[in-house]
């Protein structure tokens, strides 16, 4: 790396706490020499999964230039201060990005467990409004049948009492007809 190029860096005044990671241990902090390296890469290589050996060879990478920033003679605390800063700000995202993906499915869970409890509404509303349909139409036909009956027993009594009728007005008129031949006689 050209020293051009390394004046070139941001340099932070301000020293930030260490970066604490989503389940609350603190972020590793790049060491300022290889003897404080030694004992913490003693406790992590145990530790580490699969997963985590590329994360280590970034932090080697990261060391690396630590030392070629340091032999060049540039300060590179403020830039281990701005790594550790970006570094806690990566594991904030990841945090946040999988919290994110488990509300969604939360949200997806609820949004379908929402859904199936209105569809059971909305099924039994439906089932209810079947059941008063057929009610209300057994009653309509009911009516129906009794207004036909109805109409029936009246068309027979007004049938008869238009035959009453008639044979009144049959019976009047032959007495008129009797009292006329009376009157001419």
């Amino acid at each position: 790396m050209d020293a051009s190029k390394v004046s070139s860096l941001p340099v932070v005044d301000q020293e930030m706490p260490p970066a604490v990671t989503r389940d609350g241990v603190p972020a590793a902090e790049i060491p300022s020499s290889l003897e404080e390296e030694e004992p913490i890469r003693d406790q992590i290589v145990p530790a580490q999964e699969s997963d985590d050996r590329q994360l280590l060879m970034n932090a080697a990478s990261v060391l690396k230039s630590q030392l070629t920033l340091k032999g060049l003679g540039y300060d590179y605390t403020s830039f281990g201060t701005e790594v550790n800063k970006i570094i806690a700000k990566h594991q904030e995202v990841e945090f946040f990005a999988e919290r994110k993906q488990n509300w969604h499915e939360e949200d997806i869970r609820a949004r379908h467990n929402h859904q199936v409890q209105c569809l059971s509404e909305v099924t039994q509303k439906l089932s209810s409004a079947e059941d008063q349909l057929s009610a209300a139409t057994t009653n309509a036909d009911s009516l129906k049948l009794k207004r036909e009956v109805l109409i029936r027993g009246a068309i027979l009594k007004l049938t008869e009492e238009l035959s009453e009728v008639e044979e009144r007005v049959k019976t009047l008129t032959a007495e008129r007809d009797q009292c006329e031949e009376a009157i001419k006689s």
